[in-house]
């Protein structure tokens, strides 16, 4: 506790005491003991600011050694571009509306907001582009983020050209245009790959049915499965840069009983494969899962490839399942390391 005394001489037969109040006034009271004032603060700042008031109260400091009441801080909010898409920035109370393309912007991208003001701002791409992220004084991947603006601030969208070069969800069954080669015998509906789900399963996030599946359990006894899911071809051209980073993403969960084998293979002729990821007795997941596979050396020189999800060795055994099925590639000039900004939201929580 922290004690302040403030002493007057009072006229002969009074003894005045002054008490500081934090309002910044003084109360003038007729007391018999010695003129004390005691003002109890709980520190020093508040000692001096309480010594400080009564000083002015006396008129020993002149009130122009007050701290001047200022008028708000107004500061800029500016947005910038980057990458090689186009789109557009528009903000919660319509003052900024600024187009992007190619990182150069246009229109209204820059406006004064007072300090402490809350403003969302919206990155929209046009069709052909993807909202990639937000970076400067501003962060993250989501289209929308709200901006508290406390000093002059620059924030820079990001829009990438096309990259998605082919996906499937399998939401309308096996697409015609994939292959499907049943290399077994036996097993009915169940044989082959198929989305009709022979063996009733449920797997949960990050697979929403229909997907595809080759269910060697529901198959049952006697059947043997060396079961091919091939993609059409898929052309690797739009991709910018040279090499063309390209890469391929997809959701599976296999369960192994004995010997059976899944394989995930590449083909840039159509007849001879290399595998580039796989399970087996040795090793699988123990739960749905979404993998990426770099690509990018194995299609150096290439202008197309296919790829091949390959389940063999079963009989009677468990089951092997696929969905989400994307290929997209990396544009260069964005610098991004992370690859899982390319997957959609769902899959980027796996």
């Amino acid at each position: 506790m922290f004690r302040t005394q403030i002493r007057a001489k009072g006229d002969r037969g009074f003894r005045p005491a002054w008490t500081a109040a934090l309002a910044g006034r003084l109360t003038q009271r007729v007391l018999d003991p010695k003129p004390i004032a005691v003002c109890r603060i709980d520190g020093v700042k508040r000692a001096v600011k309480v010594l400080f008031i009564a000083l002015i109260a006396l008129g020993i400091v002149p009130q122009a050694w007050q701290v001047p009441v200022h008028a708000q801080t107004t500061f800029t909010l500016t947005i910038g571009g980057a990458g090689r898409g186009s789109g557009k920035v528009t903000s919660s109370d319509d003052a900024i509306n600024c187009t992007i393309s190619a990182g150069v912007v246009s229109g209204d991208c820059t406006e004064n907001y007072q300090s402490e003001i809350i403003i969302q701002l919206t990155a929209t791409p046009d069709p052909g582009s993807s909202f990639i992220r937000w970076s400067g004084d501003c962060s993250g991947t989501s289209p929308s983020i709200w901006v508290d603006i406390r000093r002059n601030m620059t924030c820079t969208a990001t829009f990438g050209p096309p990259r998605v070069l082919f996906e499937e969800d399998f939401s309308e069954g096996i697409p015609s245009t994939w292959q499907v080669v049943d290399g077994g015998y036996g097993g009915g509906a169940a044989s082959t790959w198929t989305t009709a789900n022979p063996g009733n399963r449920n797997f949960g996030p990050p697979f929403v049915e229909p997907f595809a599946i080759v269910d060697s359990d529901a198959a049952g006894p006697g059947a043997v499965q060396d079961e091919q899911l091939i993609t059409p071809w898929i052309s690797v051209e739009p991709c910018p840069g040279n090499p063309r980073r390209v890469f391929i993403s997809f959701s599976d969960y296999m369960q192994v009983l004995e010997l059976e084998k899944a394989d995930v293979d590449i083909s840039v002729n159509g007849t001879s494969w290399v595998r580039k990821h796989g399970w087996g007795p040795g090793g699988y997941p123990i739960r749905p899962r979404t993998t990426i596979l770099n690509l990018t050396n194995d299609l150096a020189g290439a202008t197309s490839f296919k790829v091949r999800f390959h389940y063999y060795n079963a009989s009677y055994d468990w089951y092997w399942a696929i969905d989400n099925v994307r290929v997209f590639c990396e544009d260069p000039s964005l610098g991004i390391e992370e690859y899982r900004l390319y997957l959609p939201l769902v899959l980027r929580m796996q």
